[in-house]
């Protein structure tokens, strides 16, 4: 009789953190640190930094961390790497952790690059001949050539991030924890890091990603964590932290406030005093309508989850019937992403200096004619009201993925990439004058 299938061991986590918090004492004149150690009375606020932060990161998982800034995103790297010490909780690690926090920290700026290596391998535990056998591997990662034996304080940013990242990935870590310091560098090395974090996770290894890149959380990450003013706000997938997120930045006052978001509509959300009431997209002879709120009308073609269809480059309409309870300056704006939530295209009135003006009580529809020259795949459209360019400034109302659509296929000629440029390709005689033009398809993305 065969034998019944055993459960997978349960991975052990190489990163366990448990109930951390930090605080710090904050005063408003240097002599007031000495006043006090001299004195019964109190020369100093607190800031509670981190309160009781608790998660796993566990072997072959990428865990984002995103939050704006001072919700304690850098406090928590430096107790993780040993920076700093905890007032209360503990960060057990289960083999070493590697990290790249502010430029410059660990290095000795007198020491030259090859000597800052050998300075930070100790750093990290490493032995002088595993740090003899990585020194090649780590020069030729960090391209600094000649300068390898000139002092660090001659470097630029970029070059001591190369060298940073260079010795934390060769040093083999159990867990890598990297902050925004990879933005310094140029694109080229940006590329070359990625794919190396991507070998590294597949080979087993941890990472704990800080960034405000949000299209890198969503592509290079299984879990992310939104802090926000300390707390751990929300833990779970990286779609839905980048929502959180948003709805943090928008200054809503429905934020969630535990450690999932399960069962909560984060889909739309904002001040609620002007509000998107419908939605229609027209497309050729269909036209498919669909209410913000998603509860006057049974499911229509239209909702997130139905199927609409279109051909790369067909021209569509998208009208936004929004009414104000005030009086209000107003920017409205779509955003199409493609099926890993990264940013395709993204257009508002502000961005145009069209600014849509409304009275209290005043409803109007605002309309997006635009061609959806885009690569074949699934994509969904954002919508949203808000003040300026950006809807982390005022922001009315936020209707996250409205509506999903499908491209697939070409009405014109085909391309590759992600979108059809506007483009016109001449062949010209040997004697300089024009034998033949071959017109692309014109892609028009005016409004």
């Amino acid at each position: 009789m065969p034998s019944e299938p055993q459960d997978q061991p349960k991975l052990q986590p190489v990163l366990q953190i448990r109930e951390l918090s930090k605080t710090f004492r904050i005063y408003a004149k240097p002599i007031d640190r000495l006043k006090e150690a001299f004195s019964s009375k109190s020369f100093h606020q607190t800031h509670q930094a981190l309160s009781s932060i608790s998660f796993d990161l566990l072997p072959g998982q990428a865990l984002g961390l995103i939050g704006q800034n001072g919700a304690g995103k850098s406090t928590l790297l430096k107790l993780i790497s040993g920076v700093l010490d905890p007032d209360s909780g503990s960060v057990t690690a289960s083999g070493r952790i590697a990290g790249l926090l502010e430029l410059g920290t660990g290095f000795d700026p007198e020491a030259t690059g090859r000597e800052n290596i050998a300075i930070n391998g100790h750093l990290l535990g490493l032995s002088s001949e595993e740090i003899e056998s990585i020194t090649p591997q780590v020069i030729e990662f960090a391209e600094l050539g000649p300068f390898i034996d000139t002092p660090i304080r001659t470097y630029s940013s970029g070059m001591q991030m190369r060298l940073g990242f260079s010795i934390a990935f060769h040093s083999r870590p159990k867990a890598f924890v990297v902050d925004e310091a990879l933005s310094v560098g140029d694109a080229r090395f940006q590329q070359r890091c990625m794919q190396k974090i991507r070998e590294y996770k597949a080979s087993g290894g941890a990472l704990l990603f800080v960034s405000h890149d949000l299209n890198a959380i969503r592509l290079l990450c299984d879990q992310a964590m939104v802090l926000h003013q300390g707390r751990l706000m929300f833990h779970g997938a990286p779609e839905e932290a980048v929502r959180v997120y948003y709805k943090t930045l928008a200054g809503s006052d429905n934020e969630p406030d535990s450690h999932s978001a399960s069962g909560q509509d984060l889909s739309t959300y904002g001040r609620g005093e002007v509000v998107i009431e419908s939605l229609t997209w027209a497309h050729a002879a269909r036209t498919v309508e669909i209410s913000s709120d998603r509860s006057s009308k049974a499911p229509s073609p239209g909702s997130a989850h139905a199927s609409i269809t279109v051909s790369s480059g067909d021209p569509v309409q998208l009208q936004l019937a929004i009414r104000s309870e005030i009086a209000f300056s107003a920017s409205v704006g779509i955003l199409i992403r493609d099926r890993f939530g990264q940013d395709i295209f993204g257009i508002n009135t502000a961005m145009l200096e069209l600014p849509v003006e409304f009275a209290p009580g005043q409803s109007r529809t605002i309309a997006f004619d635009l061609s959806l020259a885009m690569a074949p795949g699934r994509y969904t459209l954002t919508v949203a009201v808000h003040t300026d360019t950006s809807h982390v400034h005022n922001c009315q109302h936020w209707w996250d993925n409205a509506l999903e659509f499908e491209v697939i296929g070409f009405s014109g000629k085909p391309f590759s990439g992600v979108s059809r440029l506007d483009h016109r390709v001449s062949l010209i005689s040997s004697e300089g004058l024009r034998a033949q033009d071959a017109p692309g398809a014109r892609c028009d993305n005016s409004i």
